[in-house]
């Protein structure tokens, strides 16, 4: 939570995949009224936390996908995936190390 908390105070996005993700924003100064005895009163501007649901929260909560609970089997390590084509250039192995 502290870390979170920190990032968005640095105006840096906390993204959760597949969750949504958390970012700031600045809200406009408006007129507004005293709820106590009804007088116009100037509210201030300021900077707030807002929530954007990732694409899996945002339909299923629509009702277009169907939630089922993801489970990850502990007891065997993770089997690591290849990148499709594409989304990982090929390293020369001719060509010097840069760094």
């Amino acid at each position: 939570m502290d870390i979170m908390t920190e990032a968005l105070v640095k105006d840096k996005e906390v993204q959760f995949f597949g969750f949504g993700a958390f970012r700031t924003r600045m809200r406009k100064a408006r007129n507004g009224r005293n709820p106590k005895n009804g007088e116009l009163m100037l509210v201030r501007s300021f900077r707030t936390a807002v929530f954007k649901p990732g694409r899996r929260l945002r339909r299923i909560l629509e009702g277009t996908e169907i939630f089922q609970a993801r489970t990850w089997d502990t007891t065997e390590p993770p089997v690591a995936q290849s990148p499709a084509q594409g989304d990982v250039p090929p390293v020369d192995a001719q060509s010097p190390a840069q760094g």
